[in-house]
């Protein structure tokens, strides 16, 4: 995502609709905020129809066309199950009304929207941005790697760092801060996990 969440300002997000989403849920949706091909602004949410189970690897992509010259444009969403190898790479297309706009300062987040009242709950593999609407033969799930319209690539592997952008283009991730409400008594903390592991230790409370 490149976005607040708050749907006055402008940016977008690509993810999976949760249990409480108002179209169906563990959906493949993509949400923009920015200026609609009529000139106004405001926001679009896309979904793709596209199920995705819990407990499962997936290969999820998005190519995004926006509207231009009074066409629509058109969001490619790409869905493969990884589990299974005879399942097929699923696309689903859907056409909106979003003609650009979404540029804003808020920075790239990976697994969530930035903010703390959404986050992903699951394991992230490879990412890639790119600035462009990629084929089927460009995407990352059959031509791995960097290309001319590659803006980050991050592969999550200890060597040469988990948060390296591969792409020489130095935009290496930065941890996001926890949202904690209450601050943390360290000393404190540390007591109570001792005592934790006292109170489940063999013959702590039976000795023969």
């Amino acid at each position: 995502a490149k976005w607040s969440g708050d749907a006055k300002q402008p940016g977008w997000a690509f993810g999976i609709t949760g249990k409480q989403s108002r179209r169906k849920p563990q959906t493949l949706a993509l949400q923009l905020v920015g200026k609609k091909a009529d000139g106004k602004f405001g926001e679009e949410a896309i979904f793709s129809d596209q199920t995705i189970q819990l407990n499962k690897p997936y290969y999820l992509a998005a190519a995004v066309k926006l509207a231009r010259d009074e066409q629509p444009g058109e969001v490619a969403f790409y869905v493969k199950d990884l589990s299974n190898d005879d399942e097929p790479l699923l696309i689903a297309k859907v056409p909106h009304q979003n003609a650009g706009g979404f540029r804003n300062e808020r920075p790239f987040t990976i697994g969530g929207r930035g903010s703390k009242e959404s986050f992903y709950d699951g394991l992230v593999d490879d990412v890639r941005l790119s600035s462009a609407a990629l084929g089927i033969d460009q995407l990352l799930f059959t031509n791995e790697g960097v290309n001319k319209h590659t803006v980050g690539y991050w592969q999550f592997e200890a060597k040469p760092d988990v948060f390296r952008d591969t792409t020489g283009h130095g935009l290496d991730i930065k941890p996001g801060a926890t949202f904690a409400k209450t601050k943390v008594d360290r000393r404190r903390a540390a007591l109570q996990d001792f005592s934790h592991v006292l109170l489940n230790a063999n013959e702590f409370l039976y000795v023969e």
